[in-house]
């Protein structure tokens, strides 16, 4: 099924307004209820490299919305997916979250952990026919693709910092593998999301090893594409929307490879989580700055000082005479170089005894004078039958806007994402009767807080 229907047709509740990146396109109806704690009610596994065509073929075939949607209920859930370039997760709600990179860990045995380069979190439309109901998608890019590997998602909901509605319930997450269906938990707030999947590349007769049969299946459909009848997207193994000899030779470059046994160790050591390192801004060069990472990370068998951490990554490692972490003190430990000035974002691993880690990101600001978004172009439009589009455009001279989440609040509240050139739009259900007046601002990443624009919005 597509994830619109797998997911079901989600109606979201009332928003309150705050940060975090979203699509660019978000509706809001006033009328709704709270849906009780967050569930999750879908998982797909996706890859950039995948082609538009490929996508679109999943879709067309219900395999998937922008990936393949893992089946749910049966040994189905187990079966090894035949890609050999999966590097994207992606875990749809029930209802708006909030959800941090930070809140997901993939634990498996051939690698213990797994790290990410990006999140995305989008509020998606599926059907324009139903522009009122609305899909969550939390997106993780790993920062390498899965080789042959029993994979262990958990998603977090006692935590640090765990994934939340926006009235502050904890995800009800309780999943028995190969059994549950969607959506997820138990009916109570709490519990984390432990999803298995498998991944074999070209095991396309899903029996745990590669053989000379798998080459079989690939090659009789060589010459196939999304076009053509007979075409198969599990046997197009690198997703490029045609079956042809790099599929071929991807099979014959990994026959005999079977799928590990035993058990990844997310199923008996839950993984460190994190709260996120704020913002820090450095103007005296002249001492070092310490932060505190005991208290901005959480491990459930080891608590924040029983963490091993490390720096992974320095974008900026010009601004710093000394980056470094103090084992025995538990901080991050920066001194700014002289002259300097500029931002860098440091990665910060904290890997607990059994191998498990989460990292976050610190971004430091050296000398670094922050300037704020400008809301512009702002207007309101009456489309008909009670809808009304609120759109513009936001900049900001040293922020990427991508990030940014604009805030409308008033008699109507929601909040809506930016596109990557700058553009916003939100659309609003107006009953005859209703009448106010709408504020709308941004905040950038230091949450410095742009212009405040505003209409007045309502059907009389």
């Amino acid at each position: 099924m597509l994830l619109r229907s797998l997911f079901a047709r989600i109606a979201p509740a009332q928003k309150r307004p705050h940060t975090r990146k979203l699509a660019w396109e978000c509706l809001e109806r006033r009328d709704m209820l709270s849906a009780g704690p967050p569930k999750v009610i879908g998982v797909e596994v996706a890859s950039t490299s995948w082609t538009p065509a490929f996508v679109s073929f999943l879709q067309s075939s219900g395999m998937g919305t922008n990936g393949y949607s893992i089946p749910s209920g049966s040994s189905m859930q187990a079966a090894t997916l035949p890609w050999i370039n999966l590097n994207r997760i992606a875990i749809a709600f029930n209802q708006d979250v909030e959800v941090d990179a930070s809140d997901l860990s993939i634990s498996g045995i051939n690698t213990t952990a797994r790290s990410f380069v990006d999140f995305d979190y989008n509020i998606v439309q599926p059907d324009p026919e139903f522009p009122d109901q609305q899909l969550y998608i939390a997106t993780w890019t790993l920062s390498s693709p899965i080789a042959k590997d029993r994979l262990r998602l958990d998603l977090d909901a006692n935590g640090a910092d765990p994934v939340q509605d926006l009235d502050g319930n904890n995800l009800d997450g309780e999943w028995t593998n190969n059994s549950s269906t969607f959506t997820s938990g138990n009916g109570t707030s709490g519990g984390d999301f432990e999803f298995a999947i498998n991944v074999l590349p070209a095991d396309i007769d899903n029996t745990g090893l590669v053989t000379y049969y798998d080459y079989y299946y690939v090659n009789a459909l060589s010459g196939k594409s999304t076009t053509s009848q007979g075409y198969n997207a599990l046997r197009d193994l690198d997703g490029s929307g045609s079956i042809n000899s790099t599929d071929t030779a991807a099979v014959n470059s990994r026959m005999v490879h079977s799928l590990p046994s035993g058990t990844p160790p997310g199923a008996s050591n839950d993984a460190p989580t994190s709260t996120g390192i704020p913002l820090t801004q450095i103007s005296n060069v002249a001492i070092d700055v310490a932060l505190s990472l005991w208290s901005r990370f959480a491990d459930s068998e080891s608590g924040g000082t029983g963490l091993t951490y490390s720096v992974q990554s320095n974008s900026n490692a010009s601004l710093f005479d000394d980056v470094h972490i103090n084992s025995s003190t538990g901080e991050l430990i920066l001194n700014a170089a002289s002259t300097m000035s500029g931002r860098s974002r440091i990665v910060v691993r904290a890997t607990d005894p059994g191998g498990i880690f989460v990292e976050s990101t610190a971004t430091i600001d050296v000398n670094r004078t922050n300037q704020a978004p400008v809301i512009t172009q702002f207007q309101f439009s009456h489309v008909g039958g009670g809808l009304v589009l609120i759109e513009g455009t936001v900049t900001d001279a040293d922020d990427d806007v991508s990030d940014f989440t604009m805030l409308l609040y008033g008699y109507y509240a929601t909040r809506c994402g930016v596109d990557q050139n700058g553009h916003f739009e939100i659309a609003i259900y107006v009953t005859p009767g209703d009448w106010g007046y709408e504020y709308l601002h941004t905040l950038d990443a230091h949450l410095l807080q742009s212009n405040v624009v505003g209409d007045d919005v309502g059907l009389t």
